[in-house]
Formats: structure tokens, C-alpha cells, sequence
């Protein structure tokens, strides 16, 4: 009995590590038999020939552009000595009635009212623009200027032509308002200004007046 059992013991162990051995062999020691895939052959990206760049289209030189002219206008009151006399004002409403000389300066406005320079000659198209002192005395220069309404008439004659200007709007602004001086060709107006008020002067009265008649003598 003994010995039965021993040799059946001996058997499992045999079966057993034959069991293992071929296990083994399966997973590490027997050779890799499956055939590799050979690599596919690398593809050539196909070359594209180098084409010759176009010519540049032959173009002309530009001539190079002078600068646009800024046109000014031309005012006649420029060409007019300073000082010289161009023709009367005269402001019934007022009893106003003086002559008018060229370039409002200091000195000219101490004799009369004077044509400010870049502006135009009264009459002409555009707008003519006179300046004057305010005197202390009544009646003196532009002193009763403030007087004037709505509608009334100013006449300024030269040696050939009177021409009738009736008031429209009058107001009173400060010394830097530059725009009352400023006019077109398209009709033509007439500016009078002097200081407010008498003495202190801090602000301008403006009087304008349009043409609405001429009358050659």
C-alpha cells in the first residue's frame, strides 16, 4: 500500500512540473514564429519644378505733385495806404456823419472811423467791416452807436457810387469774437463795432447791416 502511494505521489509531481516546463517553454523560450510585416517603402513627395518670378510691369515715374495752392481771397482794403480817405459814413438815426479812412490803427482811430484790413471795401461783395472809438463827448464818433435800431439805414458814398445798407441784427460780444469780421462774396454787408460800455470797454457793440441799394452819383 505504502509503496502504491508513494509512486502515485511521484507521478503528480512529474505531471506537474512537465506542466510547468511546457508552460515556460510557451511563454518565454520558444522562438517567435510569426512572420513580420514588412515596412511599407516611403513615399517620395513628389518635387515641384521652381517657376521663374513674373517681370514687374514697367511703369512710368510719377512726376511728383506740387503742393494745392491755397487760394486767398483779395481784399482791396489791403491795397489802400493806411490813413487815406475812402468815402463818408453817414447814420441819420444818429445824426451821424464822418469820413472813413483805411487800416484801423490806434492812431487812424483817434481821427475817424477806419476800414479794418482783410476785409472788404463797402459796397463790394463781402463784408466791409469799420471800426471806431466811442468818445466820452456826446455825439463824438461811434459814441451813440447804441442808439440804433432795427431797420435803420447807414449810407457810405465814394466819389462815384452811394450805397444804402439797412441794420438787421446788432449784439454785443466779446473782444476775441473774431467771426464778425468773417463774410462771404455772395452778398455784401456792412459791419460796424465799437467798445461797451463807454469807459470800461470790456465788450464790443456790433451792428450789421445789409446792401440794399446802390445809387450811382
Amino acid at each position: 500500500m505504502k509503496k502504491t502511494a508513494r509512486m502515485r505521489l511521484t507521478l503528480w509531481i512529474l505531471v506537474i512540473v512537465f506542466a510547468m516546463g511546457v508552460a515556460v517553454w510557451e511563454l518565454w523560450l520558444k522562438p517567435d514564429t510569426t512572420p513580420e510585416t514588412p515596412e511599407p517603402p516611403p513615399v517620395e513627395e513628389p518635387t515641384v519644378p521652381d517657376l521663374p518670378e513674373p517681370p514687374e510691369p514697367e511703369t512710368e515715374p510719377e512726376e511728383p505733385m506740387e503742393p494745392a495752392a491755397i487760394l486767398m481771397p483779395e481784399f482791396a482794403a489791403n491795397q489802400v495806404s493806411s490813413g487815406s480817405a475812402l468815402g463818408r459814413l453817414e447814420i441819420p438815426a444818429i445824426n451821424f456823419n464822418m469820413a472813413v479812412i483805411a487800416d484801423a490803427t490806434p492812431a487812424n482811430l483817434n481821427r475817424a472811423p477806419a476800414l479794418m484790413k482783410s476785409t472788404h471795401m463797402p459796397g463790394a461783395p463781402g463784408n466791409a467791416v469799420i471800426s471806431g472809438h466811442r468818445m466820452y463827448e456826446f455825439g463824438s464818433h461811434l459814441n451813440r452807436l447804441d442808439e440804433l435800431d432795427i431797420d435803420d439805414w447807414i449810407y457810405f458814398s465814394n466819389e462815384t457810387t452811394a450805397y444804402h445798407f439797412q441794420v438787421e441784427q446788432i449784439t454785443v460780444v466779446d473782444p476775441a469774437e473774431i467771426w464778425i469780421t468773417l463774410g462771404d462774396q455772395r452778398e455784401t454787408r456792412l459791419t460796424l463795432f465799437a467798445c461797451t460800455p463807454i469807459r470800461i470797454a470790456t465788450h464790443r457793440l456790433v451792428v450789421f447791416a445789409v446792401l440794399k441799394d446802390e445809387i450811382p452819383l
